[in-house]
């Protein structure tokens, strides 16, 4: 039995509800996966069938029902983004066949997705939502204790080098984190590919942005987002079989 699609869909709904946590939780703190929902612009509080990912939105042109102001194209993208990555992670650890592998590795790809969002937003990283991060990293790697502490090792050296270099202008606290959470999940050397890819990507929009006009050589940009995406391209790549080029640590 293929539960791949009933998992993206389960993913549109963690989506839905991720996003919501991340808009409040720097105003609201922990209390922000509780709460009704309500239209930021009137305070409207929104019914079940106004809550229904992607379909909601669509049904509605994008507007609130009740001011009709425009709702922002970031909840049906946050919401197929989560589809895609719990389908993805299904693909990977089929929940049938490895239950308690499926379980752990989503709720590490949640907190993962959370970070995301928050950094992006903020360019912040709360401590208890990634030391939870690293926590489930270790459960749901299934390595070896060494892999795992040589993986943590890299993840935490390579961030804490910069920032001592750059003073804290290359990268902060929050990567630091971000980079342990990394390592206790992939484990070493797959950390070493993880670091290539997002640095990779990083210098890619940092340069695209800046040839756009949108950013300067001075820009702040948070490069969690960048650590998160790297974490699942290179999960996928390494179970999809994929070496040498793509992975060019994986060998080590």
């Amino acid at each position: 039995m293929n539960l791949l699609p009933s998992s993206a869909l389960i993913g549109l709904f963690v989506g839905s509800f991720i996003n919501v946590v991340a808009l409040r939780w720097f105003a609201e703190g922990p209390s922000a996966w509780g709460g009704r929902s309500m239209c930021p612009r009137c305070g409207k509080t929104l019914r079940w069938f106004e809550l229904l990912p992607l379909l909601s939105f669509a049904m509605q042109g994008g507007r609130c029902r009740g001011c009709r102001a425009r709702i922002s194209w970031r909840y049906p993208a946050v919401e197929l983004g989560f589809g895609a990555l719990l389908g993805l992670t299904a693909w990977v650890r089929p929940p049938l066949e490895a239950p308690l592998a499926f379980a752990l590795a989503t709720v590490y790809f949640c907190l993962l997705g959370l970070l995301f969002l928050l950094d992006l937003d903020h360019q912040a990283v709360p401590d208890v939502l990634a030391w939870l991060a690293i926590l489930f990293g270790v459960a749901a790697a299934g390595l070896s204790w060494r892999s795992v502490g040589l993986g943590i090792l890299a993840g935490v050296l390579v961030p804490l080098i910069i920032v001592a270099i750059t003073r804290r202008k290359g990268m902060g606290e929050g990567d630091i984190l971000l980079g342990a959470a990394t390592g206790a999940f992939l484990g070493w050397p797959l950390i070493l590919d993880c670091w290539l890819w997002a640095f990779t990507l990083g210098a890619i929009v940092g340069i695209g942005l800046m040839l756009s006009g949108k950013a300067g050589r001075k820009t702040a940009i948070p490069f969690g987002p960048f650590i998160a995406v790297s974490v699942l391209i290179v999960w996928l790549l390494y179970y999809a079989g994929a070496r040498g080029f793509f992975l060019p640590f994986s060998g080590l």
